[in-house]
């Protein structure tokens, strides 16, 4: 299934608000990330040119964070399966929009 860019971080932003990660995910994107030009930009634009896949894995450094490695694995097994669930894969995804 053919997703933009647009309609890929909606659905990673509801995925993460439905399973209570949203705010965790945010807090620590930012906290963790003041020192790389690339994520200076924002979180909208980390959301637009991440592959989908990949959204939870290269936000920032997990063993950094309050929730740690084993909280952050699960999400990201969640998210990964969420895609699955919806035929929504690296080449499914579309770079274009």
């Amino acid at each position: 299934m053919e997703k933009s860019k647009n309609e890929m971080a909606k659905i990673f932003i509801r995925f993460l608000k439905d399973v209570d990660a949203y705010s965790k995910f945010k807090n620590n994107y930012f906290l963790l990330n003041t020192n790389f030009k690339r994520y200076k930009r924002g979180l909208d634009t980390y959301l637009q040119t991440v592959v989908c896949e990949l959204l939870i894995s290269m936000a920032f450094n997990w063993e950094s964070t309050a929730e740690g490695i084993g909280y952050w694995h699960s999400v990201e097994q969640k998210w990964i399966i969420h895609l699955r669930k919806y035929n929504i894969f690296i080449s499914s995804f579309s770079y274009g929009n």
